[in-house]
């Protein structure tokens, strides 16, 4: 198994009360594109910037 550029597990990121990501799991190997698509207000942003911060 290679070592992943990202990689979280049970990523959640609430605002409130509200869960805008809720237990995600995800594996970004190196070499990898993702893209993250979603309609406005679906937590795309909260996840980037949480799955990020873990990596440093």
């Amino acid at each position: 198994m290679t070592n992943p550029a990202i990689e979280s597990s049970g990523l959640t990121k609430r605002f409130g009360s509200t869960a805008v990501v809720d237990g995600l799991d995800l594996r970004v190997d190196r070499g990898t594109v993702l893209a993250l698509l979603g309609p406005n207000d679906s937590g795309i942003m909260p996840l980037a910037v949480q799955a990020l911060k873990r990596e440093r």
